[in-house]
C-alpha cells in the first residue's frame, strides 16, 4: 500500500459529519532509481552443491565476495531478508534510495557492515524481485547491493542466522523486507508466550469507509505534525492531548486487512516503541468508545486511514 494524499494536503469530505482522511491505496511501480549494471542476477537460490554457491562472509569484512544470496525469509518481524548465512539485512533511515546514497561509511560500517560484491558478481535473488535488486558506489570504491534503491547492511550484534537485534536502533535501522521497505515489527502467529495471536491492526468499518483500526476496533489515527520517511514521532506534549500511541506489540500478532510489510515501529523521545503503518506513527482517541467511532477525526491536524476512498456522512 502507499500513501496517495500527503497529510499536510488530506483530501477532505464535503458531506456533514465526515472528517479528514489519509487515503492509502495500491502500489504504483517503484520511482526509485535502481541500477544494477556491473552484476549478474539471478532469479532464484543458488546451487548449493557447486561452487556458484555463494558463502556467508565474516561481519566486517570488506573483502568483496563473487557473489551474494538474497533470500525472503519469515521471522518475527514478517518477511525479511537474509544472507546466505540467514544473517537479516537491514536499511538505514539517513540513506536515500532516490538516488540511491549510501552515508554509513568510517565507524558506522564497522558496526553495520554493507552488502557488497565484486563487479560483475552474481546475485541471487530468491523470493526478492530482481528488478529490485541493484546497486551504488561507496565512497571506498566497492559496490554495494540495493534492493529498491535503499542499500543494504549486515549488524554486527546479530551473532546468529535469525537474530534481528538490528531492528529499530537509534530508530534509523530497521531490517529489510523484500520490496526494500520496513520489514514489519507484527506477523501473524503464535507468540513465544504460547498465548495465541492477539490482533493489533485490522479494518474497521466506519461513517468514514473503511479505516484502519486497533485494538477492540478503535480507529488510528495520524497527525500532520509527524513525518513518514524516514518515521518521526513529533506529536509531543500537548500536540498529543485526547489521543495515545499505539504501542508496537510483541509476540504473535495478528494483521487483518493491512499489508504487514506496511507496518513498522519507530522510537518516541520518551524511549517508548510506536507502531507505524506505512511509516506514520499511529495513535488512538480517548473518545472513540466503541468499534467505528471517528471522533479524533474532528481535531486539527488529525487524520483516519483510509483503505478504500469512500467516505459518507
Amino acid at each position: 500500500m502507499l500513501v496517495h494524499v500527503a497529510i499536510g494536503a488530506a483530501a477532505v469530505c464535503t458531506v456533514a459529519g465526515c472528517g479528514p482522511t489519509l487515503t492509502i491505496g495500491g502500489r504504483p511501480a517503484s520511482s526509485a532509481s535502481t541500477s544494477n549494471a556491473g552484476i549478474q542476477l539471478i532469479d532464484g537460490a543458488a546451487p548449493v552443491t557447486t561452487a556458484a554457491a555463494p558463502a556467508s562472509i565474516p561481519l566486517g569484512s570488506l573483502s568483496a565476495p563473487r557473489s551474494v544470496q538474497l533470500s525472503a525469509r519469515t521471522s518475527t518481524l514478517g518477511t525479511l531478508v537474509t544472507d546466505a548465512g540467514g544473517r537479516t539485512l537491514y536499511r538505514f533511515d539517513e540513506d536515500s534510495p532516490k538516488p540511491p546514497t549510501t552515508t554509513c561509511t568510517g565507524g558506522c560500517q564497522t558496526t553495520w557492515p554493507p552488502v557488497i560484491v565484486q563487479p560483475g558478481g552474481k546475485v541471487y535473488a530468491d523470493g526478492v524481485q530482481t528488478s529490485a535488486v541493484g546497486t551504488v558506489a561507496r565512497p571506498d570504491g566497492t559496490m554495494q547491493l540495493t534492493i529498491d534503491g535503499w542499500p543494504l547492511y549486515r549488524f554486527s550484534g546479530d551473532h546468529s542466522a535469525g537474530d534481528t537485534k538490528g531492528q529499530g536502533v537509534n530508530g534509523t535501522w530497521f531490517a529489510v523486507a523484500p520490496d526494500g521497505r520496513k520489514a514489519s515489527t507484527a506477523t501473524a502467529g503464535t507468540g513465544a508466550s504460547g498465548n495465541g495471536s492477539e490482533t493489533i491492526l485490522t479494518t474497521q468499518r466506519s461513517a468514514q469507509g473503511l479505516v484502519v483500526a486497533g485494538e477492540d476496533g478503535r480507529t488510528v489515527y495520524v497527525n500532520n505534525t509527524d513525518r513518514s520517511d524516514p518515521s518521526t514521532v513529533r506529536c509531543t506534549g500537548s500536540c498529543s492531548d485526547g489521543f495515545r500511541p499505539v504501542r508496537a506489540g510483541t509476540g504473535g500478532i495478528a494483521i487483518k486487512g493491512v499489508t504487514p510489510s506496511e507496518v513498522g515501529s519507530v522510537k518516541r523521545p520518551d524511549g517508548t516503541v510506536q507502531m507505524t503503518l506505512v511509516g506514520f506513527p499511529l495513535y488512538t482517541n480517548n473518545k472513540d468508545t466503541k468499534p467505528g467511532d471517528t471522533a479524533g477525526s474532528g481535531a486539527q491536524g488529525w487524520f483516519t486511514i483510509s483503505l478504500d476512498g469512500q467516505h459518507q456522512g
